[in-house]
């Protein structure tokens, strides 16, 4: 960093909590002693300045200081830690098929740079990828709760019976009674709950096929693609597969109400990972036809 930025930096240092810098007092003093009594006052200014700014400007905790407020350190890449915390909340089948997810991605992007060398549609499969993410840790959430309605379905059908037969006594006590209708609504409740989850769950899953078949297509339609019009058309197929994708994402909002960013735009390096080659991917297909 130049010596004039530092020089600049201390001339108008402040201290925290002072509203105008104290050099700036000082000046103005010896500038008003100087005019208005002795103009020796402006040559003893000039020198106190001189060795202030050369000792701040000089000081290595300020010079620190200085540094930090001009090129501060770079801000930790948040998203390799969002997809770990991700990862770590899907089950091992699930990260498997999100692993395959994201190297079919990456082939996929290979082979469109040769159509898009400006990378736009490696960003679209990027986040193609993060969906298909956020999809597999919301659908965790939903089995968890369908997995529970399953387990206690008879326990909670054997407490409603008990909790009929008690509220159907003539005598009951009326604070017994409230108590009982309320256990029976909140038992009511959690099986409407467990029953929403298993049709939410069922959406999901879905939704996840359909976006693993919409990526299988472009991938074989980008290995036998020969020229240019045929990739442009993957790359049509692609746009229009996210943007249904996010189109059903909002549709469905009550089921992703908790997730936060739902549709953010992920940065390409946190998905889109080196595959082997694309010719060698166009062998196998045309050994396997």
């Amino acid at each position: 960093m130049s010596a004039q930025r530092y020089l600049s930096a201390a001339f108008n240092a402040r201290p925290l909590g002072m509203p105008i810098p104290p050099n700036w007092l000082g000046l103005a003093a010896f500038g008003l002693l100087g005019t208005l009594l002795n103009p020796g006052f402006l040559l003893i200014g000039a020198g106190l300045e001189v060795a202030y700014l050369t000792f701040l400007a000089n000081n290595r905790r300020f010079r620190a200081v200085v540094d930090l407020k001009y090129n501060p350190p770079p801000q930790p890449d948040p998203w390799p830690a969002r997809r770990a915390a991700l990862i770590r909340q899907i089950p091992p089948e699930e990260r498997r098929r999100q692993t395959a997810m994201e190297e079919q991605c990456a082939a996929v992007a290979q082979e469109l740079t040769r159509v898009d060398p400006s990378g736009l549609q490696a960003g679209q499969l990027a986040q193609l990828c993060w969906l298909h993410l956020k999809l597999l840790a919301a659908r965790g959430a939903l089995e968890a709760v369908v997995q529970v309605g399953e387990r206690e379905r008879e326990n909670i059908q054997d407490k409603l019976a008990e909790l009929e037969r008690r509220l159907a006594v003539d005598d009951i006590d009326p604070q017994l009674r409230d108590s009982l209708e309320d256990q029976q609504r909140l038992i009511n409740e959690r099986q409407r709950t467990h029953s929403d989850a298993g049709r939410r769950l069922a959406i999901v899953d879905a939704e996840l096929e359909r976006i693993r078949q919409q990526l299988a297509l472009v991938h074989e339609q980008t290995l036998l693609s020969t020229d240019a019009s045929s990739l442009a058309r993957s790359v049509d197929v692609l746009s229009a597969s996210l943007g249904e994708t996010n189109r059903w994402i909002k549709d469905q909002g009550e089921i992703f109400a908790a997730i936060d960013d739902f549709t953010d735009q992920p940065p390409i390096a946190t998905f889109m990972q080196p595959v082997p080659s694309a010719s060698a991917g166009r062998r196998s297909l045309g050994e396997k036809a």
